[in-house]
């Protein structure tokens, strides 16, 4: 549980700091409603660290807050569509993040949204590409992979697309995967 002065560090932040660098400020209260969501979660106490990743949400909604609270949802408590309504609430308080539209990208295919998926993705591949990003091999994989399972003439045509893009983007190794590799041929 957290203390009354951990809680007021979170809620009274300096308005000097939250004007100079707000996303640096909350990210920096974060840090410590993290470690302890992560230490409960590793303790397996998975109801404490639901609390505290929600005291995060209210009071230091961070990225990494929204991301690594996803994370948990969908692998320790197997609940995808949950983590995927964090992520949502993520992308709204942080539209410009490409990493919070990826991880949504991809739970939306994983819970066979396909639709949903591909906007996602598309929106993360354009975020992606702006100066001081990354993550765009990534994306281009995750909509490859999106767009070969839907399987349809048109979507494969896209499959193979994003496939060769994604090759040319990693550069003299290629594609990083077998399984994207053998896509890619049967794509074809």
């Amino acid at each position: 549980r957290l203390g009354a002065g951990e809680l007021r560090a979170c809620h009274a932040p300096k308005v000097v700091e939250l004007e100079a660098r707000p996303d640096a400020a909350i990210h920096n209260r974060a840090q410590g409603l993290l470690a302890k969501a992560l230490l409960a979660r590793e303790e397996g106490r998975l109801d404490d660290a639901a609390q505290i990743y929600e005291q995060g949400l209210n009071s230091c909604p961070a990225v990494v807050v929204f991301s690594s609270y996803a994370a948990m949802e969908r692998a320790d408590r197997h609940d995808p569509e949950k983590a995927l309504a964090i992520l949502e609430q993520g992308i709204k308080r942080y539209p410009s993040n490409p990493k919070l539209h990826e991880d949504a990208g991809y739970l939306a295919a994983f819970l066979k949204q396909p639709t949903k998926a591909l906007r996602l993705l598309e929106t993360a591949l354009q975020l992606s590409r702006k100066p001081g990003q990354a993550g765009e091999k990534g994306v281009l994989l995750a909509l490859a992979r999106t767009h070969y399972r839907i399987g349809d003439a048109s979507s494969l045509r896209k499959a193979i697309s994003y496939f060769e893009s994604a090759a040319r983007a990693f550069g003299n190794r290629g594609l990083p995967f077998l399984r994207d590799v053998l896509a890619l041929i049967l794509a074809r």
